[in-house]
């Protein structure tokens, strides 16, 4: 599982660094991932962006979310509140 998380963090960063615009609906997805350190990284990379889609996501998520780092990484995320 830990290296499922470090190669998904990894590709997501990728994924980023190739296209930022074209890697927002693979981050808003990897957001439900099962794995929590993979759900953390996608917010932190969806953070910069000022896609609104992107930041309801983020919103969206925080309020059902469970994993005390996850929830810390979409709030320091967020540049609103």
């Amino acid at each position: 599982r830990d290296q499922d998380a470090h190669l998904s963090r990894q590709l997501l960063v990728a994924l980023t660094e190739i296209d930022e615009n074209k890697a927002v609906l693979p981050l808003i997805s990897a957001l439900h991932s099962a794995i929590p350190e993979v759900r953390a990284a996608a917010a932190e990379l969806l953070g910069p962006t000022s896609d609104p889609v992107a930041q309801a996501a983020l919103a969206d998520v925080l309020q059902d979310e469970a994993d005390d780092r996850v929830r810390q990484a979409i709030e320091e995320a967020r540049p609103f509140e």
